[in-house]
């Protein structure tokens, strides 16, 4: 028989549809939210885009047909991430058609992450900081951006083949460099 258990960390790790769906579902609960220290979501943000007339370059959740459904849940807990109360990682690639009316994830995390940037208190890395995930090996980012313990990496690729690639290289990739150092408080050897 199994006893109660009361974890000190918990971390939930999303691909693709797991992230789209099944961590944001762990993200709108007040409750699973704070017990969470580690998000990430692995090539798998994706929203449906609002028409181009309510674009507002000033306004990042105006691009979103549901910002507050779909995209909140994860800008909220990238916001604790950039104030260093937990960490995330969002990755993505630029597969062409994710499905008809979606963003690609890159689009959805830089909208994400220019949200964050807007709230009180904010401060993008660096180019120090972002040189420093340079040795995560190939294939290497095209774009780092983050603040705080949110790290967004947005690499290349248009096939689904680079989809799978998140899967297959990234995933043990934050398993590695990000989940190992948080919980233990040593960076890889």
């Amino acid at each position: 028989m199994f006893g109660r258990s009361d974890p000190e960390q918990v971390a939930a790790i999303g691909f693709s549809a797991g992230s789209n769906s099944g961590v944001r579902e762990l993200l709108r609960s007040e409750t699973d939210r704070e017990a969470l220290s580690m998000v990430a979501s692995i090539d798998g943000l994706h929203a449906a885009l609002a028409n181009e007339s309510l674009h507002k370059a000033d306004d990042p959740t105006s691009y979103f047909l549901d910002w507050k459904g779909q995209i909140a849940p994860f800008a909220e807990y990238a916001l604790r991430a950039a104030r260093g109360q937990c960490s995330m990682v969002i990755t993505g690639n630029n597969l062409a058609e994710p499905a008809p009316g979606l963003t690609r994830t890159p689009f959805a995390m830089r909208k994400l992450f220019e949200w964050v940037e807007k709230q009180p208190g904010i401060e993008g890395y660096d180019a120090e900081t972002t040189r420093a995930f340079a040795d995560l090996g190939p294939p290497l980012p095209l774009h780092i951006f983050g603040a705080g313990k949110l790290y967004c990496f947005a690499y290349s690729g248009t096939r689904k083949e680079d989809h799978i690639a998140q899967a297959n290289i990234i995933v043990p990739r934050v398993l590695r460099h990000v989940l190992l150092p948080l919980w233990t408080g040593k960076a890889e050897a």
